[in-house]
C-alpha cells in the first residue's frame, strides 16, 4: 500500500488541512513533531518538495544522495535529477505523482498513488496567482 507522509513540524499544513475540512485516507500521515528527516529520506520511495518559494533545498540535495526521486516545485532552479512541476499548479503535481511508479511495487499491488493525487488536487480549490520576485524576493539558485 502507498502511503504519503507529510513532515510538518510547524503544524502549519495540519491547520490548513482542518480549515479545509480535508479528510485524510487513512494512508496519509501528518507527522506535526520533530523527526530525523535523513532516516525519513532513506526509507521512502520518493521526495516531494512542494514549496511556493525556496533556496538552496538542503532535502532536495540530500533526497539525491540517497538516490531518491525527487519532485519539486519550479519555484528556483533544481539540481538535475528532479522531476519538476509548475508551481502552484496541482494538477500537474498531481500528475507527476501519478506517474511515478517506485520500483519494487507489483502491478497486482494497490497502490494509492491516484488517492494521494485526488488529494492534492482537493488544495487546488481556488485560484492562486503566481508570485512575482517583487513578492518574495531575490531566488538563491545553484549548487
Amino acid at each position: 500500500c502507498s502511503s504519503l507522509i507529510v513532515a510538518d513540524p510547524s503544524g502549519d499544513y495540519g491547520k490548513h488541512i482542518v480549515e479545509l475540512n480535508i479528510p485524510l485516507p487513512p494512508n496519509v500521515l501528518l507527522i506535526s513533531q520533530p523527526i530525523d528527516f535523513v532516516w525519513l529520506i532513506r526509507e521512502c520511495d520518493c521526495v516531494v518538495r512542494a514549496t511556493t518559494t525556496d533556496g538552496d533545498s538542503l532535502s532536495v540535495k540530500e533526497a539525491l544522495y540517497f538516490e531518491k526521486p525527487v519532485i519539486a516545485s519550479d519555484c528556483v532552479s533544481r539540481p538535475p535529477g528532479c522531476t519538476l512541476y509548475e508551481t502552484h499548479n496541482f494538477s500537474d503535481l498531481a500528475k507527476k505523482i501519478e506517474a511515478f511508479s517506485p520500483s519494487g511495487i507489483s502491478p497486482e499491488i494497490e497502490d494509492g498513488f491516484v488517492e494521494i493525487s485526488a488529494l492534492y488536487r482537493q488544495f487546488n480549490c481556488a485560484p492562486v496567482d503566481r508570485p512575482t520576485s517583487r513578492d518574495v524576493g531575490p531566488s538563491v539558485t545553484g549548487l
